[in-house]
């Protein structure tokens, strides 16, 4: 018995690594048809990282995600290599017009609640975060310091990397099938 995760890019790497982390023992296998990524949604994703939400859910989960991807390079550290993500804190602003204010403010009780640090300013104040910014329309801004970036190519390969240095087996192939019975899966055809 084991694991078959669909799907190598950054989101199935991360769950292969995620299962050996928590010591999860039996077979895991990640099944990619392109381990170069050259087309796979990791490689051509901007990267960005934030923790403005309007969910608690949500919220949370991004808060735990910046906290472990500001400390990704010594966790997935393998034989001395120790992955870099390039992670860029800049910060993200989002600007609303006095229609979607109220909306914004419930929002930032909300992220407060859950320790984020995120700050409601006005238009002048969020001119001085982007001193070039038109504040045509502009009521009021959210700005959350610890946002920014990060590149998505290099988690996606940090997590592959520390989850081969734990056991994890890469199969590039495509699945074609996935066996099904009495609502178990009983396998994976590639």
């Amino acid at each position: 018995t084991g694991v078959v995760i669909i799907g190598g890019g950054v989101m199935g790497s991360a769950v292969a690594y995620f299962l050996r982390q928590v010591g999860f023992r039996e077979k895991v296998l990640v099944v990619e048809r392109d381990l170069t990524y050259r087309h796979a949604s990791t490689a051509l994703s901007v990267g960005g990282i934030r923790q403005q939400y309007g969910t608690a859910v949500n919220t949370r989960l991004s808060r735990e995600s910046l906290e472990f991807y500001e400390h990704f390079s010594d966790r997935l550290e393998v034989w001395g290599e120790r992955p870099d993500i390039r992670l860029q804190q800049r910060g993200y602003l989002f600007l609303v017009d006095a229609a979607h204010w109220p909306v914004m403010q419930r929002r930032h009780r909300l992220q407060r609640e859950h320790g984020v640090e995120v700050a409601l300013l006005t238009p002048e104040e969020a001119r001085r975060v982007v001193p070039d910014l038109n504040l045509d329309g502009i009521h009021g801004a959210s700005y959350g310091w610890r946002d920014g970036t990060l590149d998505p190519s290099g988690a996606l390969q940090g997590f592959a990397k520390k989850g081969r240095a734990m056991g994890v087996e890469y199969l590039e192939d495509e699945v074609i099938s996935i066996g099904v019975t009495q609502e178990r899966v009983t396998g994976v055809t590639a």
